[in-house]
């Protein structure tokens, strides 16, 4: 059996090999034995860490609604200022921007990372 991915040190090897011990009865690939080798190795204080740095990311969702409801009205807007203009090019323009953010929230809810929960 080869060596579960790119982890170094004796501490994951041995951990690897405990888990190939473990599926020996099942048929087990590389990436099961990995992923059970990267679960096993993860330390408490390096995932806290990781956490706190990835944290101002996280979704929240009075923004999520706050951005959704703006978006929504440059919408509206773009869509008035467009049919009052008799569609002068700067109302197309603004109109474009508006279709772009749209896009993007509408991406960003697509992956389930808009609001905190899908």
């Amino acid at each position: 059996l080869a060596a579960p991915g790119p982890l170094v040190g004796t501490a994951a090897l041995a951990l690897g090999l405990r888990a190939c011990q473990r599926m020996r009865g099942r048929r087990a690939t590389l990436s099961a034995v990995a992923t059970a080798t990267l679960k096993e190795s993860a330390d408490v204080a390096e995932r806290r860490r990781l956490q706190e740095l990835v944290s101002k990311w996280r979704a929240d969702d009075a923004e999520a609604w706050a951005s959704l409801a703006l978006t929504a009205t440059l919408y509206v807007g773009s869509l008035a200022v467009l049919h009052l203009s008799g569609g002068h090019w700067a109302a197309i323009i603004l109109l474009a921007f508006a279709l772009v953010r749209a896009f993007i929230v509408f991406h960003d809810a697509a992956h389930s990372s808009f609001f905190e929960k899908p």
